[in-house]
């Protein structure tokens, strides 16, 4: 016999598994590549988008900072960036660069705080000034 707990999601909202869910599925279809890290530089999540950009899965990318994953002088950059998000507190609009095999590519990042990570959306400038 099915006991009723008394919790009910309240109409229109969507019971806190479907969210996760629905919020994974749509960071995972958008074109842009998104990624997250917390207040250490560690990478707690990326989508789709940026695991196909820089040829790398989610689990080879989880918990690993900028310095473990691209070259000095690009991680330098990142981090100075998050730290100026964490820092002021406030979104940060920059140009960012990565080298991919033999192509230089040139990034506008949109980053900004949330509580207790930093929250990065990237696009490829080409889209942003396209």
């Amino acid at each position: 016999m099915a006991r009723d707990t008394g919790k009910r999601t309240p109409p229109g909202e969507a019971p806190a598994g479907e969210e996760r869910r629905l919020n994974a599925a749509i960071v995972d279809a958008c074109p842009a590549v998104i990624y997250a890290k917390d207040s250490q530089g560690r990478y707690i999540l990326v989508n789709c988008e940026w695991e196909t950009l820089f040829h790398a899965t989610r689990d080879q990318v989880m918990g690993k900072t900028d310095y473990d994953l691209f070259p000095k002088e690009n991680a330098d950059l990142f981090h100075e960036h998050d730290k100026q998000v964490l820092e002021g507190g406030h979104a940060v609009v920059c140009e960012e660069s990565a080298r991919l095999g033999d192509e230089l590519r040139i990034y506008s990042s949109l980053k900004f705080p949330m509580v207790g990570i930093c929250l990065t959306q990237v696009a490829p400038t080409c889209s942003m000034r396209g």
